[in-house]
């Protein structure tokens, strides 16, 4: 049986898109009425419908509106039209998805362990539509899995895609790093990565023993410690991220001098609270620690990284568990669909600036906040 026929168009309101042809451009109509301009690949009329130039009707994705930018997938099997919202291209955080597979399966992980060991690979026939798709000067796209290297010659050929189809675009790629320790792997990279690319890649303590634990994944620490070494050796950039959770709390300034020692030239640290969900939420006795007990391990490891001229931000906190003296380095990172905040947060006078609590970890019981005046 053939696999069906599958397209992205890129929603424009206008017949002027300069690096797409109007075929694979889907045309937001404001007039419920029949189209009246030629050579889309498909019409998008008001009430949540659209029409294909040979007058075959369809029903739009009904989670949200959408906008000129945003990318629609096309399958067709049975006669049928279905068609879904793949991701914005022109607003907020450019993301593609590579693959649900993992060869780690971290424990405090938001994704679970049946989707680490078997979760599907997108096409890459699709993925790269998908970037043709978008606008060659958009200025960041973050690949992410899963495990985006576990795609081998595809994720090759996609950063070759990146490369070439973007004018002066970061890349930031979400990684456990383990296979730049494989020296082939890591000259074949070089020879097709963009030239801004920043690699984030978890490192979860300074020693094998608890590294390996929390990644539940026998050896990672070696291959990404020796990855580690050949990526910086060769100036690649990278962004070394730490998940802070019970397991690791108490052995992060242990792991902060570490990084200051054996790696001193990254580009940055990220320390990041969890999202509680999949792994995290299955094992919440083992991993979750309230914020407050958190912040001062994490305040004393990021004393540390500053004193070793690292430079250290800080993702998924509530803004009020941060001492004011570290705001500088406070990030609101959490995706705005997935931010909610408690009840005593609405009096707070700096909600604004606060990243607030992803929507699965905001059931927690022990949270706490402190509302600015």
């Amino acid at each position: 049986m053939s696999e069906p026929e599958t397209r992205v168009l890129r929603c424009t309101a206008s017949d002027e898109e300069v690096f797409l042809p109007p075929e694979r451009c889907a045309l937001l109509v404001e007039n419920a009425g029949e189209p009246q301009a030629g050579g889309f690949g498909a019409y998008l009329l008001s009430g949540g419908s659209g029409v294909l130039p040979d007058g075959t009707r369809f029903a739009l994705p009904k989670e949200r509106a959408l906008q000129p930018g945003d990318l629609l997938l096309f399958r067709e099997a049975g006669g049928q039209q279905y068609v879904s919202s793949l991701r914005t291209a022109d607003r907020g955080e450019r993301t593609l998805f590579l693959t649900g597979r993992c060869n780690s399966n971290c424990v405090m992980c938001p994704y679970g362990t049946r989707q680490r060991m078997n979760g599907r690979n997108e096409s890459t026939e699709l993925l790269l539509q998908c970037i043709q798709a978008m606008d060659p000067r958009a200025d960041y796209l973050c690949l992410t899995g899963g495990e985006p290297t576990l795609l081998k010659e595809d994720f090759l050929r996609i950063l070759a895609a990146i490369k070439a189809h973007f004018t002066d675009c970061e890349l930031h790629i979400l990684t456990n790093g383990r296979a730049f320790c494989y020296a082939d792997f890591l000259r074949d990279y070089r020879r097709v990565r963009p030239y801004r690319t920043l690699l984030g890649i978890p490192l979860h303590a300074a020693n094998a023993t608890l590294h390996d634990r929390i990644s539940a994944s026998p050896g990672s620490f070696e291959q990404t410690a020796l990855g580690l070494d050949r990526l910086l050796s060769l100036g690649e950039h990278v962004e070394l991220r730490i998940v802070a959770s019970a397991l690791n709390a108490g052995h992060m300034p242990e792991l902060a001098e570490f990084i200051g020692r054996r790696y001193p030239n990254v580009n940055h640290v990220s320390i990041m609270g969890l999202e509680m969900m999949g792994n995290a939420m299955l094992r919440r006795r083992e991993v979750w620690l309230p914020f407050d007990a958190l912040w001062p391990q994490v305040s004393r490891s990021v004393d540390i990284l500053i004193r070793s001229g690292v430079s250290v931000q800080l993702f998924n906190f509530p803004l009020c568990t941060v001492e004011e003296r570290y705001h500088a380095l406070y990030r609101r990172s959490i995706s705005p669909e997935k931010v909610r905040y408690l009840p005593a947060c609405e009096r707070c006078g700096r909600k604004n600036q606060c990243g607030g609590f992803f929507q699965t970890t905001i059931v927690m019981p022990d949270l706490a906040v402190q509302p600015y005046e």
